[in-house]
């Protein structure tokens, strides 16, 4: 049941988040117009981990984390922290990192750095799909078998 209730809620603020983001106007050419993600507009950020902040139990459930770059720090939305852990990925502060990304309007109309792909040393990980949805971590056997009677 509480599996149940997770996933409606998720679709439900996914929903809500696109149907935002889709309306929203746009304020500087560098940001993508309607809070859509062109994969032929995105950028690579190199630098050094400021901060990384995994969601905790409460809105907004995305991780994000600090990077300072040779053109300042800049705010990255990496989405699902669970792929992070999955990959096996650990964001500490001092560490460097590659992001494949682009820059979307966000929600209340600032500039959004959202990340595709976490680079850091020889480890990667996909977090969005190539029209910027992000992406869900790997269901376990014991979640799948709990989802099979969720319609």
């Amino acid at each position: 049941m509480q599996i149940r209730w997770k996933i409606r809620s998720i679709a439900v603020a996914s929903a809500l988040l696109f149907s935002v983001a889709a309306g929203a106007q746009e304020t500087n050419k560098a940001i993508q117009r309607n809070g859509t993600y062109d994969v032929s507009r995105e950028t690579v950020l190199q630098g050094t981990v400021v901060s990384f902040n995994a969601p905790s139990s409460a809105a907004p459930l995305v991780a994000h984390v600090v990077v300072q770059t040779a053109s300042g720090t800049v705010d990255v939305n990496l989405g699902n922290a669970k792929l992070l852990k999955s990959a096996g990925i650990e964001l500490t502060a001092g560490e460097s990192v590659r992001i494949i990304g682009a820059n979307i309007q966000g929600m209340d109309g600032s500039s959004v750095f959202a990340a595709r792909i976490l680079q850091k040393g020889s480890q990667s990980v996909a977090l969005r799909s190539t029209k910027g949805f992000p992406l869900a971590a790997a269901v376990t056997p014991a979640q799948a078998q709990a989802l099979r009677g969720v319609r």
